[in-house]
């Protein structure tokens, strides 16, 4: 069990783990038990990125797809379910966070 200074996470990956404020990791240098914080250039933040051009481009038509869908069945006349309005406007709202 960890005391109130190092609160503890439980979970399926993550046992006695412990989170580290600010505060924590300065005290912790200033006490030597860290010898220098790492050095992550945004070279390195973007290398590690999953979504590459490919990704991007098959979320693009899929999205454009579930728009065509909606817009052919509502001019048809046929009816649309709750899910494929909720998934256009999340696509929608994709496209314009995109």
């Amino acid at each position: 069990m960890a005391s109130d200074s190092t609160p503890e996470i439980d979970g399926q990956d993550i046992i006695n783990s412990y989170i580290l404020s600010r505060e924590k990791i300065y005290s912790l240098r200033r006490g030597g038990a860290i010898k220098r914080l790492p050095r992550i250039t945004t070279a390195e933040i973007h290398d590690k990125s999953k979504a590459n051009v490919f990704v991007k481009a098959l979320a693009v038509i899929q999205v454009f797809w579930i728009c065509v869908q909606v817009i052919v069945r509502s001019a048809k006349g046929l009816t649309i379910s709750q899910l494929e309005l909720v998934v256009t406007a999340f696509s929608l709202c994709v496209i314009i966070t995109y």
